[in-house]
C-alpha cells in the first residue's frame, strides 16, 4: 500500500512538472529550451526538467530524478538535469516546506527591472493592490546562469523570505507549497508587468 501511495505521488508531482513546463512555454515565458521546472518527490529527491530537451514537448521519461543533499542524479541512467539544478536543491534543502519551484524568462517581468532597475519592484507594487496577496515578496539577484553563486544566492533570499526571486538580466524563480502557487506567482508578477509597461508607453 505505501509503495502504491509512493507510486502515485511521484506521479502526480511528474505530471506538475511537465504540465508546468508546458504552460510556461505556451504563454511566451520560456522558449523550447529554455528555463526550468522541478517538484519534491520525497525529503531528499526532486524531479526536474532536463538539459537540452524541448520543454514544449517533454514526458516523464525525460524527467531527471535528483538526489537534493549530495546534489547529485537519483538514477545513473536518467538524463542530466537542468544546468540550474543547484537554485532547486538549495531552496528545498533550506526551506522544507518549499515542494515546486519554476524558473521562466518572462519578458516583461525581465524588461521592467533591465530598464528601470531594482526600484521598479516598488513600483510595480504600488501600482497593483493584490500585488502582495499573489506575487508575495520579490527578491533582486544577479549572477552568472548556472554558477554555484548564484544558487546560493537565489536561496538566501528565499530564506529571507522571498516568494519570487528576479535574476537581473536572466530570469525568474518562484517558489511555493505546490506547483500551484509557485506557476501562479511568476504568472501573477508578469502579468503586473505588462501592465506596467503598457501603462508607461501609453503616458509617452
Amino acid at each position: 500500500m505505501a509503495r502504491l501511495a509512493t507510486a502515485i505521488a511521484y506521479r502526480k508531482a511528474a505530471d506538475s512538472v511537465i504540465d508546468a513546463a508546458h504552460r510556461l512555454y505556451v504563454r511566451g515565458m520560456n522558449s523550447t529550451m529554455s528555463g526550468n521546472v522541478s517538484a519534491r518527490t520525497g525529503p531528499d529527491t526532486m524531479l526536474i526538467t532536463p538539459a537540452g530537451y524541448d520543454k514544449a514537448s517533454i514526458g516523464i521519461a525525460q524527467l531527471s530524478a535528483v538526489r537534493i543533499s549530495s546534489e547529485s542524479k537519483a538514477r545513473a541512467n536518467g538524463p542530466d538535469p537542468s544546468s540550474e539544478f543547484r537554485v532547486h536543491t538549495r531552496i528545498y534543502a533550506a526551506m522544507p516546506g518549499v515542494n515546486a519551484l519554476v524558473h521562466p524568462h518572462p519578458p516583461y517581468s525581465l524588461s521592467v527591472i533591465s530598464a528601470r532597475g531594482a526600484g521598479s519592484i516598488e513600483a510595480l507594487a504600488s501600482s497593483e493592490d493584490e500585488y502582495a496577496y499573489y506575487v508575495g515578496m520579490v527578491g533582486v539577484v544577479r549572477g552568472k546562469a548556472g554558477s554555484v553563486g548564484l544558487a546560493d544566492a537565489v536561496a538566501s533570499e528565499v530564506q529571507r523570505g522571498a516568494t519570487v526571486v528576479i535574476m537581473e538580466n536572466h530570469g525568474t524563480v518562484g517558489i511555493g507549497a505546490s506547483m500551484h502557487e509557485a506557476l501562479g506567482r511568476v504568472e501573477a508578477l508578469e502579468h503586473m508587468a505588462k501592465r506596467y509597461y503598457i501603462a508607461q508607453m501609453l503616458r509617452r
